[in-house]
């Protein structure tokens, strides 16, 4: 999968998973009014998938999105009723619905009569791995930008510490029995949790040649708690403001400080059985409105913190608030939005986006190098043909000459993302993602709103430096709160209806019920979406079904 394609699809899925997961967080009732038109910039993508490329960005410069949003804090619940629509044909256009929760989606359309398409989040995963099984679909790695998808499996473990660690909110010490039992029941989860094994089974697979010590690093975590403490007490020291964990030997494991609207927190733990040393550290600051902050995790066998010493990058909570951030004193040159949403620097005509620097401009082999993962077999098989878990010893320790040296390297950096809405100002959402244990991938999101509601957000390729970042999509439009509604629970829906139909998980009799009732109609509005679409997107499109393998699949 090229870099390009990756970024723009990890961008969506970003986007399209952060209204669910905010009914979860945000109090109240929320809703919003939008309307988007799209701007695709094909002359971004690598020069052997421009001319594919041009053909989607022939129909995605075409097409609109209009309708509302709204959820719901108090049934965790959401709504969109939204209409997809050519903007050069009005009349032709495709209304649609989505309910639910960040566990479940119904999706209906009036093209599908009373019929609704379920999407049960939770089995996302399962589902994205038998497609890059069956027709090497790299959806595993759209999956896990999905926060449920990792939530999910992993509520085993997050229960287990709650009801045997705990908070420690005016200090104290977890003792010995607590850390031996967390072990346990740690362990147990990763033996007999089916959706835990097959989280961690699908992160190794996808792994650029280190899966096995992504299994080993996962599925050893219980023998790392050992490790870590020794199963000897963990001071927890807590009082206004700050709070930090050490164990025996006096190394801090976790402490977090907070000075107003700042927030500093650190994580720093012993290295793993094999070398690896987790690391994390995460600031927070609020000003105006706006929320900024700066993720870095690492997992890396060097020695070297990458922010820095251990000493400095953990506020003293005993020496009052941490030091500011030295301001970024690059100079920027400032656009007004009429100016950016007006620029002249490119232009979305019929045949697709017409970049005014040079096509011939010179790139990188590397930059659009294409990150493949053969599916490596592991370990053995049981008698049904599943993967165990590789054999690594009770340690866990792997040969040195299997380990890479860094497993991953986040960076996410948000700067003045508006709290609320109405707003005005721009914001920056930077995500890189480096190193074996996810496909490389940096994507920017640059946005600009306006207190009328106009919006326009760019996905582009972050600066490195060395050439300037590059355009991969553009949205403009508007987003005005609307008034509130009370959401249902969603969760609480029935799911015996008839038409129903979970499309990730298909018995024979409902799917034979699909097939009859619901793919007829489908087929139908596909054709009226192909009539008015740009000949060379259909064509695009083809041939992308053709190369995966998902047409031969549907015709047969």
């Amino acid at each position: 999968m090229k870099r390009r394609i990756l970024c723009l699809l990890c961008a969506l899925a970003l986007l399209l998973s952060a209204v669910p997961a905010a009914a979860e967080t945000s109090g109240g009732d929320r809703s919003f009014d939008f309307d988007f038109t799209f701007a695709m910039n094909a002359a971004s993508f690598p020069k052997l998938l421009r001319s594919r490329m041009a053909g989607y960005a022939q129909l995605i410069n075409r097409i609109g999105l209009r309708g509302n949003i709204a959820w719901s804090a108090d049934t965790a619940s959401m709504e969109l009723n939204a209409v997809l629509y050519f903007i050069d044909k009005p009349s032709v256009s495709f209304p649609f619905r989505v309910d639910g929760t960040q566990y479940r989606l119904f999706v209906s359309s009036p093209l599908l009569k009373d019929e609704v398409i379920l999407l049960n989040m939770a089995a996302l995963l399962e589902f994205a791995v038998k497609a890059k099984k069956t027709l090497s679909v790299d959806l595993p790695y759209l999956a896990y930008l999905f926060p449920l998808t990792t939530t999910y499996p992993t509520a085993g473990l997050v229960k287990a510490w709650e009801e045997i660690i705990g908070t420690y909110p005016e200090g104290g010490t977890v003792g010995e029995d607590q850390l031996r039992t967390l072990t346990g029941r740690w362990a147990d989860q990763f033996e007999t949790n089916a959706e835990l094994r097959r989280w961690v089974q699908a992160l190794a697979e996808g792994s650029s040649g280190a899966q096995e010590a992504v299994e080993a690093e996962l599925t050893h975590l219980p023998d790392y708690v050992e490790r870590a403490t020794g199963f000897r007490p963990v001071t927890v020291a807590a009082g206004a403001g700050y709070e930090v964990w050490s164990n025996a030997n006096g190394q801090t494991l976790y402490s977090r400080q907070e000075t107003g609207d700042d927030l500093y927190l650190t994580v720093s733990m012993p290295a793993t059985e094999n070398g690896y040393e987790p690391f994390l550290s995460y600031t927070r600051g609020r000003q105006d409105g706006t929320v900024s902050f700066n993720l870095e995790a690492t997992y890396n066998r060097q020695a070297a913190v990458p922010l820095g010493s251990i000493e400095e990058a953990e506020p003293d909570a005993s020496s009052g608030p941490a030091p500011e951030a030295e301001e970024d004193t690059e100079e920027e040159e400032e656009e007004t939005f009429e100016e950016y949403r007006d620029s002249d620097e490119g232009y979305y005509e019929d045949e697709g986006y017409i970049d005014t620097e040079s096509e011939d401009s010179e790139e990188s082999d590397e930059e659009f190098d294409e990150y493949t993962d053969e599916d490596e077999e592991y370990g053995d098989e049981d008698e049904d043909g599943e993967h165990l878990y590789s054999d690594t010893g009770e340690s866990g320790a792997l040969p040195e000459a299997s380990l890479p040296d860094s497993l991953l390297h986040l960076i996410v950096t948000g700067k003045e993302i508006p709290l609320s809405l109405p707003a005005e100002g721009s914001f920056s959402l930077i995500i890189n993602v480096l190193e074996a244990l996810y496909p490389n991938f940096a994507v920017d999101i640059r946005g600009k709103i306006q207190k009328d509601g106009s919006l326009l957000l760019s996905v582009r390729k972050p600066d490195d430096g060395e050439t300037e970042p590059v355009e991969i999509l553009r949205c403009t439009g508007t987003l005005t709160p609307a008034e509130p509604r009370r959401i249902p629970d969603y969760m609480q829906k029935s799911l015996a209806d008839g038409s129903i139909y979970n499309v990730f998980s298909f018995n024979e009799t409902k799917l034979a019920a699909f097939r009859a009732r619901v793919l007829p109609l489908l087929v139908r509005s596909i054709f009226s979406f192909v009539e008015a679409a740009p000949t060379a997107s259909i064509q695009s499109l083809l041939d992308d079904l053709t190369d995966s393998g998902v047409l031969d699949m549907l015709i047969n």
